[in-house]
């Protein structure tokens, strides 16, 4: 069994209808009196593990990098302007095939 919350709005509150055990009436749920909010400053406040902390700084790392190596891309582009650059087939077709692989 599954319940749908569709609607909430914390100024809101729930009412159940009587002639149905645990179910909301959306009617009168609308109708009802607000909900008072949280005593207090009104802010609520969540607290991160370590290893929270840790996922979102990696994360954030990864979001300032490019993930692209400049030199490499130098070094690759020089080649192709001089003609020197070689495609080694047999890496592309092995790679191609192991994606390819991956996928299925």
């Amino acid at each position: 069994m599954s319940n749908t919350i569709d609607g909430f709005s914390p100024s809101t509150s729930l009412v159940t209808d009587s002639s149905r055990s645990g179910s909301i009436n959306p009617s009168t749920a609308a109708a009802s009196a607000p909900v008072a909010p949280p005593s207090g400053n009104g802010a609520d406040t969540a607290t991160l593990s370590s290893a929270a902390q840790q996922l979102a700084n990696l994360s954030a790392a990864v979001d300032r990098s490019s993930g692209l190596d400049g030199t490499r891309i130098a070094t690759l582009q020089a080649a192709i302007n001089r003609g020197t650059y070689q495609v080694d087939s047999q890496s592309v077709a092995a790679k191609l095939l192991a994606t390819q692989n991956e996928l299925q």
